[in-house]
């Protein structure tokens, strides 16, 4: 089980400079330290720390993303959806390298393994670039847990590039989702204590019960808990009529209270599992975060499932072209406009990085 607890909206993408490109050698590296073990300064956007959160399970992490150890060293971030660079290029994208991801405790997370690309080694060789900027997904603490790629940049970092959660770019919402999803996995630390008292109460409760089942079982213990304590009749002396002390009512008390804990917490992961799973199909909840406190379980099992999916684009669309091979942005429908308000994007945003863009702007 990962460490590092967070909800997704915690979570943000951050580029920063992490070290000089020496290219005074001539040769090509085959190696690159991308971001340095310790905590780095990234001024307004607060720290960015590698360190031994981040080794452990980073792997797993990437696969869940299923973005994986080979990733790109690109140009000035021109890979990462959100950044000028993006805005300003299109596919296919150049790239200075590919390369795989590993973590080194002693030094931190390295590029090993460089297969550079003709335009890479042009830049290289030009000495077009000087200093490599990693762009990382961490958590609230600035606590690196994940990589989306690395860059070439000419003057350290595209200045103030930190992208959250709930207001990414459409192309970046599944990664936020899965990494999410990745470091909350669901916990039942309580289970087998509450299996003993389902037992107790003659409920049954198997020992893989998933969530679902846990809270039911939850439920009926709370309701046989409380019918027990309404049949109660007033103490005399230091017992009830029923035989029970006032220290066994104040344990009993303590008892249905873990249990009430237990049953909302997986409740919530039930919750928050059909939200990422809604999220990564690209489905559309209409519901606010207070409605989807309060929204039965089983109802909005039902609302996931009947979603349509892909309402939020995960992908690049293509943009329409008009005369002589322009780009050209088509006007917005009130659906499209809903999709946007619910992705937290607005109209001008779209307008200026959407598809497009750049074709407009000239």
């Amino acid at each position: 089980m990962h460490k590092a607890a967070t909800h997704a909206s915690k979570l943000t993408l951050c580029a920063f400079r992490a070290v000089a490109l020496d290219a005074s050698g001539g040769e090509l590296p085959t190696r690159l330290v991308i971001c340095p073990v310790g905590t780095h300064g990234a001024r307004a956007r607060g720290n960015v720390t590698v360190g031994p959160d981040t080794f452990t399970g980073l792997e797993d992490r990437q696969n869940a993303m299923k973005h994986g150890m080979r990733l790109a060293l690109d140009f000035e971030h021109n890979t990462v959806p959100g950044t000028p660079a993006y805005a300003a290029d299109k596919e296919p994208r150049n790239i200075a390298a590919w390369a795989t991801l590993s973590a080194d405790p002693a030094v931190g997370l390295v590029f090993d393994n460089i297969e550079w690309t003709p335009t890479g080694i042009e830049a290289f060789n030009n000495k077009q670039f000087q200093d490599i900027s990693p762009a990382v997904f961490r958590r609230a603490d600035g606590t690196v847990l994940a990589v989306h790629s690395a860059a070439l940049c000419r003057h350290g970092e595209i200045d103030g590039l930190t992208i959250e959660a709930a207001s990414a770019p459409s192309q970046l919402a599944p990664f936020f989702a899965e990494l999410s999803a990745s470091i909350n996995p669901p916990s039942k630390p309580m289970l087998p204590i509450l299996r003993n008292i389902a037992a107790a109460l003659s409920i049954d409760l198997p020992e893989n019960a998933d969530d679902a089942a846990v809270s039911a079982a939850g439920e009926a213990i709370l309701a046989k808990i409380k019918d027990g304590l309404g049949k109660s009749a007033s103490p005399v002396k230091d017992k009830d009529a029923d035989g029970m002390s006032a220290e066994a009512k104040l344990q009993l008390a303590t008892l249905t209270a873990q249990v009430k804990t237990l049953t909302e917490q997986n409740e919530a992961n039930a919750r928050a599992e059909l939200m990422r799973q809604a999220s990564a199909e690209g489905k559309v909840i209409p519901l606010s975060a207070e409605t989807l406190k309060i929204t039965p379980l089983s109802v909005l099992q039902e609302i996931v499932s009947k979603a349509p999916a892909g309402e939020v684009p995960l992908g690049r669309n293509t943009p329409k072209t008009g005369h002589e091979g322009e780009v050209t942005l088509e006007a917005l429908t009130a659906a499209d406009e809903e999709v946007l308000h619910k992705m937290g994007v607005s109209k001008e945003e779209f307008a200026a990085h959407g598809p497009g863009a750049k074709a407009a702007k000239k």
